[in-house]
């Protein structure tokens, strides 16, 4: 199987700019394994505390808190992401929101996050 050229093609470029066999990308541009970075969100969530938590804003915040919605709240959201260094057990940090309304949000948080590492990896 012949390599071809990595996608990224910049003077960073290891490998002579090759791509590693059967990838995309040269070995200095493979992406980040999410798997080494799951576990701290994925084993939060499976704590005791977490759900003790999640079922005390449910239990508070019987609606959802996006403006003008009256639906009832399934999903429990941070108002600032762990990624952004939002507490993870803090109730001042968290709010109910309803299926619908968590989901937009958490889709516009990991769009933007996409957006920055983008422009941070053009520098």
């Amino acid at each position: 199987m012949p390599r071809r050229a990595c996608i990224v093609g910049n003077a960073e470029c290891a490998d002579g700019g090759m791509a590693l066999a059967g990838g995309s990308r040269c070995s200095a541009h493979q992406r980040s394994n999410w798997a080494a970075h799951k576990p701290l969100h994925a084993e939060i969530y499976r704590t005791r505390r977490w759900t003790d938590l999640r079922r005390r804003v449910l239990r508070e915040e019987r609606t959802c808190a996006a403006e003008g919605c009256a639906a009832k709240s399934t999903a429990v959201d941070h108002i600032k992401s762990l990624a952004d260094g939002g507490e993870p057990f803090e109730r001042g940090n968290l709010r109910g929101m309803c299926y619908d309304h968590h989901k937009r949000r958490s889709s516009q948080q990991g769009a933007e996050a996409r957006k920055q590492n983008r422009a941070r990896r053009k520098r």
